[in-house]
């Protein structure tokens, strides 16, 4: 929430050592459609502190704690070592400590595309849907194309969203108002990697989600 943060303190009179430090989660999280870990630093009373983060030295991303002062780091997960697991169970902070540090808001980001490659199409003329609709994408699975088609009874405020099977948000695929009839996408899965996805669609007081799979 912002309203806290962990210190990790070495007592006075601590002749400074080799901490490690293990966030665990049995379970492990799968990160597909992660791009990076971010967090808040600060060197507390002491400034040049070179920690390690599941393997990379901060130095290494020219980052170096100050005093008192508060610094957003952000790690690609390319560069660090996530092991043989296919999922992340533990993030491990090591090194040299002195004094004290503060973390804070440590988070994976997921990927942002803003401009996902779509073409969106109207079908030809019918007579109007008489309800909201969210029809299974086709084909599904998919590579890399697969159509969504959605019926409008009236004209509507419409958003599509794209989201991880975890739930992170990767892209908007519509968001505009549009006439009542019957709609259709063209998605192009081309810069993502295998994996489960949820399509979301809200219109007017209709909201409904259905999944599709990419296979590479």
């Amino acid at each position: 929430s912002g309203s806290f943060s962990h210190a990790i303190l070495l007592r006075p009179g601590t002749i400074p050592g080799d901490v490690k430090y293990v966030f665990d989660d049995p379970a492990g999280l799968d990160p597909f459609g992660y791009t990076h870990l971010e967090f808040w630093i600060n060197g507390g009373e002491a400034s040049g502190q070179d920690p390690e983060i599941m393997g990379k030295k901060l130095s290494g991303l020219e980052v170096v704690p100050k005093a008192n002062t508060w610094q957003l780091v952000s790690i690609p997960l390319s560069e660090l070592n996530l092991g043989k697991s296919d999922r992340l169970s533990s993030i491990l902070i090591s090194g040299m400590i002195k004094e004290t540090f503060y973390l804070d808001d440590m988070k994976l980001v997921a990927q942002q595309m803003d401009i996902p490659t779509i073409v969106e199409e109207v079908s030809e003329v019918t007579a109007l849907p008489s309800g909201y609709a969210l029809s299974q994408n086709v084909p599904n699975p998919f590579n890399p194309l697969t159509a969504i088609a959605y019926n409008l009874p009236e004209a509507s405020n419409v958003t599509l969203t794209l989201y991880t099977i975890t739930g992170q948000k990767v892209a908007v695929l519509v968001h505009a108002h549009q006439e009542a009839g019957h709609h259709r996408i063209l998605f192009d899965g081309s810069g993502f990697g295998t994996g489960v996805f949820l399509y979301h669609l809200e219109a007017g007081s209709f909201v409904e989600a259905r999944r599709m799979v990419l296979l590479k």
